[in-house]
C-alpha cells in the first residue's frame, strides 16, 4: 500500500499549484441578504423563452420573498418549474434568511414543508404572467438547523446547501477560474441538476450575465456573446445528454468562448477531441452534492481525463478506504493508487448535514497531524502532480 510522505505532500503544495491559480481567497463577511442587494447591474438572465434584466429578477425575487415572509414559516416549498423560478426562490431564501426547498416535479418528489409557494402564470413574459401563490401541503416538515436552500431532483435526491457555505462555495469556484471578469456565460444543460443549478448561481452571484440554453443554437442570436460555457452532462432532467453532438455546432464558435467547463467524469478521448476540433480549452469539473463544484482544471493546465484540483478555499486528498469504520483515522494515500476523495476548506463544514449519508467527518493524518476532513463515498486517485481522476463509483 503505498503512502505520501509529508515531504511529498509539500513539495506538491509548493510546487504544482498554477501560479496564476489563487490558492486562498477573501470570502464574502457581509449580510446573506447582501447577494441579492448587491446584485452586480450587469447581470440579466436570458434563455430560448424571454429575457429577465436585472430589475425584473429583483421583482419576482420580492414577490417570492414576500411570500416567505407571510408564511412565518422556517421552511418553504417553492414549486419552481422555470429555471429563472428556481433562482428567484433562492435569491428569495438569501433575501428572507428562510430555508427553502425548491420542487421540480411534485409527482415524484412531494413538498415537505408547511407553506407550499406556486408557480402560476406562463413562463414566456415572466414580467407579466409569473404569479406566485401560496397554498397549505401535507407532508414532515424539514427544517434544518440553519437556514438552507434544499434542491429536490427527478430521481428523488435531496441536495442541502446552507446558505453561508454555498455563497462561499460559489465565491471560490468564481474566483478559481476568474469568471468575474467574463462578459457573459452561457449554460447548456438543466438547473434541474447539481452542475446546472451551482453554475448558474455563481454567474448570479458575481454579476455576470446568464444564458440558459435548450440547444447550442441559441448562441448564434445571443448579444451580447458569453464569453464562457457550461456543459452538463444532462440536458433536460430525464435523460442522459451525449455531448458529443455539440462539436460541429461548437466547431463554429471557437473564438466565442474563453473556455468550456464540462461536468465530469468524463472520458480524456471526449474532452480531447472536443478541444481539438473546436479550438476552445475544454476543462473537466466534479461536483460533491451540497458542496457545489470542488474540483476543476485551472485554465492554464488543462489535464485531459482528470476533474483537476480543488478550487480556491478547498484542500483534497486521497485517503485508504476501509468499510469497518468511518470515523477512525484515515492513512493519505500516495499517488496512483485508488481511494476515497476526501475534502476540506472554508466552505466544507464537516459537521453538516447536506443530505448525503456518505459524506461524514473523517480524521486523515498529514504533515504528521490528524485533522478533520469529509468523506464523499467516491473512489478516485491522485497522480504526481496532484490531478484528481474521479472513477464516480460508491464503495459504500
Amino acid at each position: 500500500m503505498s503512502k505520501l510522505s509529508a515531504s511529498e505532500f509539500q513539495t506538491w503544495e509548493s510546487l504544482y499549484w498554477p501560479d496564476k491559480v489563487p490558492r486562498t481567497s477573501q470570502l464574502p463577511e457581509s449580510p446573506l441578504e447582501s447577494v441579492i442587494a448587491g446584485l452586480d447591474a450587469r447581470w440579466s438572465y436570458k434563455s430560448s423563452a424571454y429575457s429577465v434584466p436585472r430589475e425584473a429578477f429583483v421583482g419576482l425575487t420580492d414577490s417570492v420573498a414576500l411570500k416567505l415572509t407571510e408564511a412565518n414559516a422556517k421552511m418553504a416549498s417553492v414549486m419552481a418549474s422555470d429555471p429563472i423560478m428556481v433562482l428567484a426562490a433562492v435569491a428569495a431564501a438569501f433575501k428572507t434568511g428562510t430555508s427553502v426547498e425548491v420542487v421540480h416535479d411534485p409527482s415524484k418528489t412531494p413538498p415537505s414543508g408547511a407553506v407550499t409557494i406556486v408557480q402560476g402564470g406562463r413562463s414566456s413574459d415572466p414580467k407579466g404572467d409569473f404569479k406566485v401563490e401560496s397554498a397549505q401541503a401535507a407532508g414532515a416538515a424539514w427544517e434544518p438547523s440553519d437556514p438552507a436552500v434544499s434542491i429536490l431532483f427527478p430521481e428523488d435526491a435531496r441536495a442541502i446547501y446552507p446558505l453561508g457555505e454555498l455563497r462561499s462555495a460559489a465565491t471560490s469556484f468564481s474566483s478559481f477560474l476568474g469568471l468575474r471578469e467574463e462578459r457573459g456565460v452561457a449554460l447548456l444543460g438543466s438547473i434541474r441538476r447539481e452542475f446546472g443549478f451551482f453554475t448558474a448561481f455563481s454567474a448570479m452571484v458575481t454579476g455576470v450575465p446568464l444564458l440558459v440554453l435548450d440547444d447550442v443554437k441559441g448562441l448564434q442570436s445571443s448579444s451580447p456573446k458569453p464569453s464562457v460555457m457550461f456543459l452538463g452532462r444532462d440536458m433536460d432532467g430525464n435523460k442522459e445528454g451525449s455531448l458529443g453532438s455539440f462539436r460541429s455546432v461548437l466547431g463554429g464558435l471557437r473564438r466565442e468562448f474563453a473556455y468550456v467547463g464540462v461536468e465530469g467524469p468524463s472520458a480524456p478521448g471526449f474532452t480531447r477531441g472536443l478541444e481539438r476540433s473546436t479550438g476552445i480549452p475544454v476543462l473537466q469539473m466534479y461536483g460533491v452534492s451540497g458542496r457545489g463544484i470542488v474540483l476543476s482544471n485551472p485554465k492554464e493546465f488543462n489535464t485531459h481525463g482528470s476533474a483537476g484540483i480543488p478550487i480556491t478555499n478547498a484542500e483534497a486528498i486521497i485517503a485508504d478506504n476501509y468499510e469497518g469504520n468511518w470515523t477512525r483515522d484515515r492513512i493519505l494515500m500516495g499517488p496512483g493508487v485508488d481511494g476515497e476523495l476526501v475534502f476540506r476548506g472554508s466552505f466544507v463544514d464537516s459537521m453538516k448535514d447536506v443530505g448525503d449519508p456518505r459524506q461524514n467527518p473523517v480524521r486523515a493524518a498529514i504533515l504528521g497531524q490528524s485533522t478533520d476532513w469529509v468523506t464523499t463515498g467516491i473512489t478516485a486517485k491522485m497522480d504526481e502532480n496532484g490531478y484528481f481522476y474521479v472513477k464516480d463509483a460508491s464503495f459504500r
